[in-house]
């Protein structure tokens, strides 16, 4: 699928993910718009806590992949 987008995020200043996937989508979006894209994104999004240190490599290999 061409249509999303998979983020492996650790740390995030502030800890708020609800904020950080809000700025992040508003800096993509206002670059896009300077292209002639609109409405690139849905509301909300989908997140997953892992709670495993051997489940962060299955899921970075998973992310690495996924373009394959």
């Amino acid at each position: 699928m061409p249509d999303h987008i998979h983020l492996l995020l650790q740390n995030l200043p502030g800890g708020d993910l609800v904020q950080w996937i809000a700025r992040f989508k508003g800096r993509v979006a206002k670059e896009a718009r300077a292209v002639g894209l609109r409405n690139l994104w849905q509301r909300g999004f989908h997140d997953r806590l892992l709670r495993k240190e051997e489940d962060l490599v299955h899921v970075a290999r998973y992310v690495l992949e996924n373009p394959v």
